[in-house]
């Protein structure tokens, strides 16, 4: 079993649970001073939070000193569907992996602005890149993100235009520019 801390002081705790899912699941615990609760979230066999898609990715990493760059050692995903998870992976250890399950909808981006910076400050990196598509819950928050991704390069980049194609519709749909 594996234990963490989120950036809010919440210990989660991973492991296998006895349900009959089909799929690999995951049991997160997080134990306050007043409450304890149990959530379950289903993961496909590649760990993937079921039935959810990435919307928003966060590099970090060393930054040059002269420069404008990230030289990434961590990644980070928002996985929104039924229930929003940030997921963090090491891009060098295989079995490094840290989740945090934001508390409310208008708590996504700065939930995962707070967990980039515990990783910042814990491996003393440099460099943030965070990158959101168009619909992400982070653009709502893009801004508060900012002010709590602090004392190191910060790099925003937010969709200028974006092409889709829905298959329940059968069409593309295009929003701002694409050059």
């Amino acid at each position: 079993r594996k234990s963490y801390v989120d950036s809010s002081g919440l210990e989660e705790v991973a492991g296998p649970l006895s349900s009959g899912c089909s799929a690999l699941s995951t049991e997160f615990r997080y134990h306050t001073v007043r409450e304890a609760c149990v959530i379950e979230a289903a993961t496909t066999a590649k760990g993937h939070i079921h039935m959810a898609a990435v919307t928003a990715t966060i590099l970090l990493g060393g930054s040059h000193p002269n420069d404008t760059s990230v030289d990434p050692y961590y990644l980070m995903k928002l996985w929104e569907g039924d229930r929003a998870a940030w997921t963090a992976h090491s891009l060098t250890d295989p079995t490094f992996e840290r989740r945090v399950l934001p508390k409310a909808p208008e708590t996504i981006a700065v939930e995962g602005a707070r967990m980039a910076m515990g990783l910042v400050r814990e491996f003393g990196l440099g460099a943030v890149m965070v990158c959101a598509i168009d619909g992400s819950s982070i653009l709502q928050g893009i801004e508060e993100m900012a002010t709590v991704i602090t004392e190191v390069d910060l790099h925003l980049l937010t969709p200028a235009g974006s092409r889709t194609y829905s298959r329940w519709k059968d069409q593309w749909h295009t929003t701002g520019v694409l050059a």
